[in-house]
């Protein structure tokens, strides 16, 4: 499959809320956007905000989009990591996303793998 596809940030906070809103009908509309308008079959979904990130995962599959997420899980510790992705994994279980890109997880590995050192 040719891929082309985009970032959607469903909700970051670094320093400021960068989505204060999440209006589920513009929520609604922007897959249809990334598919329509912008011609992708792809997209890339991250954010903090589990809610936020598996609304933003249905609306779009549901747009017919190849999903990939991204939960950002900033808490310091390997713990608190692993239980966020583990959440993050139970919420999204039912969806059929094309796959993980995880920048918390190799985090979470390169910490376990040096304490082995």
């Amino acid at each position: 499959m040719n891929r082309k596809g985009v970032t959607y940030d469903a909700g970051i906070i670094m320093g400021m809320n960068w989505r204060p809103v999440f209006d589920p009908p513009i929520v609604w509309r922007e897959p249809e956007i990334v598919r329509n308008v912008l011609h992708c079959n792809s997209v890339r979904i991250y954010g903090q905000s589990l809610p936020r990130f598996v609304t933003a995962t249905s609306l779009a599959l549901e747009a017919g989009l190849e999903v990939w997420v991204s939960p950002q899980i900033w808490n310091p510790g390997a713990d608190s990591i692993a239980r966020g992705l583990d959440r993050a994994a139970r919420a999204l279980e039912p969806l059929p996303v094309a796959g993980w890109i995880d920048w918390s997880s190799s985090w979470l590995r390169r910490r376990r793998c040096s304490r082995l050192r």
